[in-house]
């Protein structure tokens, strides 16, 4: 028999999974706390209220001989 038909028969031995540690509910925490964090950075960047090289607030200056 050649390498490549044993080594394509051959099935894998899971005996040795563990599997996720933490469970799926973590998975799930995990996955929408990261979606949060994205979702708030990408209002603050989108918004223009923060700086996104900097992360600090962008400060606009009011000209006020122009205010009616």
């Amino acid at each position: 028999m050649s390498y490549l038909r044993k080594m394509f028969e051959n099935v894998p031995d899971d005996s040795q999974y563990v599997g996720n540690i933490f469970g799926w509910k973590i998975s799930i925490i995990g996955a929408i706390v990261l979606v949060l964090v994205i979702a708030i950075i990408a209002y603050g960047h989108f918004t223009g209220k923060v700086d996104i090289t900097t992360g600090q607030p962008i400060h606009t200056i009011i000209d006020s001989t122009n205010v009616k």
